[in-house]
């Protein structure tokens, strides 16, 4: 099947006549309760005397129709039967045609959506390509993920994919075209315009002309049409709920200056001239508000490259077919504005988290830039560079410690998607080289295990089993109520200045992604159990400080004048400034002097080899780029000082900062969220050492090693419930301890009361074919209004003994669960359970009913 297909045609030919079958709108899998038109055309109408259809099985005719009608439509009663794998069909006189649907259960709206990044996607099709498809999201599924890409163009094997997937109980996320690629556009002849490419300069384009103007009218035409061509083909794919556009493409970008860029310059700035210019500075440390660099920088990022641009027209035509799909958009790190990027939903960064896997604490920066509604997606990079953990030129796999604590992390910031990026060279269905891999013929089955033979050394399957224990024990049970916290207010805030990234380049100490400038003075935040708000320029100009006890300064060199008068007003008022040793204008604060410029040589290539890349950036080429004598610095040595910082900084701030909860002890990270009524505490395990794999080279704390972790909470009168292990924990004068163990962390509820009941509620009877609501009520005390939400595991059994689709992992609200039972037609008869555990305090109840 080389094309897209928008329906699924049968044909069986008698001598002088045909039935042909035709299911709209072309795809064979469906959520149960969805609309399946059927049409049946028969060739020769006097040749049959009858024509019926029926769903074999399940239900005897489901529609008839006199020999006289060539053409029938009917809609197939999918909505009465239980999901599963059905064949349709119809019979007219002698002839009979079938085809096979599949019918799955709708995935819960709640549940946490776990991203591959797509990369890892169906990208390749291998003959047979039903097979290679379903190997693909059998594997990814069986891991956890759930939310699968097609990074190709839509064609019937991407669907057969997409089908495959709905049955898996996966989503699909699309990859639709981003606009600025000049492969993307092979019917066009750049040389007969040259404004059709990306102009950076006079006689200067793009990636070496790579890229085009998205500001061209015949650009947007060209990518306004191949989007909707893409999604009038899947527009009718439920299971499709994400799009994401790669936009790494900012790298290489600079402001457009084609004929729409440049009046763009002309009408912003009332000239064409924007080359860097003498900052225009009101005193030391202080820039002027108008400061002609800052406003260039910031028209590039909002409108000027063109980038917005693009990415807002590919997120209008997905849109305008299907508004429920979240676009992605990512990398999110070149700078801290709160508008540019209007149209998208989510805003994402794969982040690197050497030589610290608390870095992943950037996720904070994303929820700063989503004040308006977005969704942060601070996907958990798993590559690492050459010469980072070990001393060679291979790329390596994060191991399974590490997996734990970045991913803990980002749970504690009640997400509502997580991702993960591992690079096509680790995915054990794509390969290196493809044509070298694949040729010669052979199975699917046997080209995936091709793609297998990494060595552990630099793909630990460790790291595989880790993702599939934290999706076991913590996305599926906890997963919808993670993503309905919100985090606690806190009364920190941490500046990401944009004025201060502009003009403090020179000192950068992580990469050279300006974002990321600010995470080492947070990280130690952390330790010290300081929770706290990244915070924008723009925040703090358009909302104030007002919510904020504390405001922290890392590398803040250079401040705009209008920022500078609001701190000195937050001072003034009785705030606390909190500044680091760059801080550049004279500002009242509490000064903090911490070296991290040292961590950048912690990696295998300084310490084993005394060397390192003389300049790095996303990429670069180990074999082509020129080293540099550097004196390393171990992991443990690393630990030490973040953990000197921690305790000097506690020194420093005790008693000036409150805490709601804390921990004396520098390896166990905490978050507070909320809900209803109820307090989440997310306590992450964060005490690693060297493991086996890297030890010898001592690059990275690799090995998770359990601890016991005291917590001393503000408030002592609470019910403390440890979710993961479902037992209620001993509160004394407020403290209570927590065991931590190889998986990374747990999830403590904080309840005013204990929870001391749960009942269960169903109907005598249900008969088949209609509605009935089983229901399950928690209570504390004598109260029937227990607050908070509660993860409960559902397990309904029909009357021969197997499992229904509607169990499952389920969220009550304050309480009460509500939940929709409709007994199939085909549902065994007879008497069914319903058996609850609370995820909780671990109570469990039951109760029996008919199905006739």
């Amino acid at each position: 099947m080389k094309h897209a297909v928008l329906c699924l045609i049968l044909v069986l030919c008698s001598s002088t006549w045909a039935v042909e079958i035709s299911i709209e709108p072309g795809r064979r899998a469906f959520y149960r309760g969805e609309s399946v038109v059927l049409d049946v055309t028969v060739a020769d109408v006097t040749a049959a005397t009858s024509v019926q259809a029926d769903l074999s099985g399940v239900t005897d005719t489901i529609h008839t129709a006199a020999a006289a009608q060539q053409s029938i439509r009917f809609r197939l009663p999918i909505a009465s039967i239980k999901s599963g794998e059905y064949e349709v069909a119809v019979t007219a006189g002698d002839v009979r045609a079938s085809t096979t649907i599949w019918l799955a259960p709708r995935p819960d709206a709640d549940r946490l959506m776990v991203w591959l990044w797509p990369h890892q996607a169906y990208t390749y099709s291998i003959r047979p390509y039903e097979k290679e498809a379903e190997q693909v999201v059998d594997y990814w599924t069986g891991i956890g993920f759930n939310n699968l890409a097609i990074n190709r163009e839509i064609d019937g094997d991407a669907l057969h994919f997409m089908d495959y997937a709905m049955r898996r109980g996966a989503t699909i996320c699309l990859k639709p075209h981003g606009g600025l690629y000049a492969s993307e556009f092979n019917d066009i002849d750049f040389d007969s315009d040259p404004d059709l490419k990306f102009r950076i300069g006079k006689d200067r384009y793009a990636r070496d002309g790579k890229l085009v103007n998205p500001f061209h009218p015949r650009i947007a035409e060209l990518h306004d049409d191949k989007n909707r061509r893409m999604m009038a083909t899947v527009v009718h794919y439920p299971q499709i709920r994400t799009a994401f556009f790669n936009t790494e493409v900012v790298d290489g970008l600079g402001i457009n200056f084609n004929t729409a860029g440049q009046r763009m310059l002309e009408e912003t700035f009332g000239t064409t001239d924007v080359r860097w210019k003498k900052p225009d500075m009101v005193r030391p440390g202080v820039v002027a508000d108008d400061d002609v660099n800052m406003r260039v920088r910031e028209f590039r990022f909002v409108h000027g490259d063109g980038l917005v641009r693009a990415n807002g027209r590919t997120a209008a035509m997905v849109h305008r077919y299907r508004p429920d799909i979240l676009t992605i958009n990512d990398p999110y790190r070149y700078h801290s504005l709160l508008d540019a990027y209007p149209a998208i939903d989510v805003l994402g960064t794969w982040t690197y988290t050497n030589p610290d896997p608390k870095l992943m604490l950037y996720v904070e920066v994303l929820r700063a830039a989503c004040r308006d509604g977005k969704l942060p997606l601070s996907t958990v990079t798993m590559l690492n560079y050459p010469g980072e953990l070990a001393p060679t030129k291979k790329w390596m796999l994060m191991g399974p410690g590490r997996t734990a604590v970045t991913t803990w992390i980002n749970l504690s910031r009640a997400p509502k998607i997580i991702g993960y990026y591992f690079s096509s060279i680790f995915d054990p269905f794509q390969a290196l080289n493809y044509e070298e891999i694949n040729k010669g013929g052979g199975t699917g089955a046997e080209k995936a295990e091709t793609r297998r033979c990494r060595p552990a050394f630099e793909m630990p399957p460790a790291t595989y089993d880790q993702i599939k224990s934290l999706s076991q024990r913590v996305f599926e049970p906890y997963g919808s109520l993670i993503s309905n916290l919100r985090v606690k207010p806190r009364r920190v805030a941490v500046l990401n200045s944009f004025t201060a990234r502009l003009y403090g380049g020179k000192h950068f100490l992580l990469g050279y992604y300006p974002n990321l400038q600010p995470m080492h003075l947070y990280t130690v935040l952390a330790m010290a159990q300081i929770p706290a708000d990244i915070v924008f320029d723009q925040t703090i100009e358009r909302f104030g400080l007002d919510t904020y006890d504390v405001l922290v300064l890392p590398k803040c060199e250079v401040l705009s004048e209008s920022m500078v008068k609001q701190i000195e007003a937050f001072r003034a008022r009785g705030g606390l400034v909190v500044a680091d040793q760059y801080l550049g204008p004279d500002l009242d604060a509490l000064r903090v002097d911490f070296d991290f410029d040292y961590r950048r040589r912690v990696k295998a290539n300084t310490i084993v080899k005394n060397q390192d890349f003389a300049k790095w950036d996303d990429h670069i080429d180990p074999n082509n780029t020129e080293m540099v004598q550097a004196e390393g610095v171990t992991a443990k040595v690393d630990q030490a000082m973040m953990e000197s910082y921690a305790a000097q900084l506690r020194t420093k701030l005790d008693g000036q900062v409150h805490r709601d909860v804390d921990c004396d002890n520098p390896t166990v990270l905490t978050n507070l969220c909320e809900a209803n009524g109820v307090e989440y505490l997310f306590v992450i395990n964060d005490k690693r050492d060297y493991d086996k794999r890297l030890g010898e080279y001592k690059s990275v704390l690799g090995k998770l090693l359990p601890q016991t972790a005291t917590i001393s909470l503000a408030r002592g009168d609470v019910a403390a419930y440890d979710m993961l292990n479902r037992k209620r924990l001993e509160v004394a004068d407020g403290s209570f301890t927590v065991e931590l163990d190889e998986l990374g962390g747990t999830i403590i509820a904080l309840y005013p009361k204990a929870i001391e009941a749960m009942h269960v509620f169903a109907p005598a009877t249900v008969r088949r074919g209609s509605t009935a609501t089983l229901a399950v009520l928690m209570a504390s005390g004598q109260s029937t209004a227990l607050p908070g939400l509660q993860p409960l595991e559902v397990t309904i059994t029909d009357a021969a003994g197997a499992r229904s689709e509607y169990s499952g992992h389920h969220l009550a609200r304050g309480g009460y669960l509500q939940l929709p039972f409709h007994a199939a037609s085909n549902d065994a008869t007879g008497e069914w359970s319903i058996a609850v555990t609370d995820l909780t305090a671990g109570l469990e109840a039951s109760k029996t009913f008919i199905v006739d």
